[in-house]
């Protein structure tokens, strides 16, 4: 689920981990960052937001990261009454 390239290397640690948390109700390890449950509902059901967030993933793959370096991708899907 959304591992990309790096699917390859982490499938294995990850299905353990999964049929560990399926099995036991919870896994060895904190696996937040790989749980589809931590993007908004109306998130996951928009298809340009999924294909925007998808590419900007992949593309960023192996990119250096700065600090304060922010996603463009996906933005402004939900504002408040303050945003402009």
């Amino acid at each position: 689920a959304g591992f990309n390239s790096a699917g390859i290397m982490l499938s294995g640690g990850a299905g353990r981990e999964l049929a560990t948390w399926i099995d036991e109700g919870r896994s060895t390890m904190d696996m937040y960052h790989y749980a589809p449950t931590r993007f908004a509902p109306e998130a996951t059901r928009d298809p340009e937001w999924v294909n925007a967030k998808s590419h900007e993933a992949y593309v960023k793959n192996y990119a250096v990261v700065y600090p304060h370096d922010q996603p463009l991708a996906g933005r402004n899907l939900r504002t408040d009454a303050l945003h402009s």
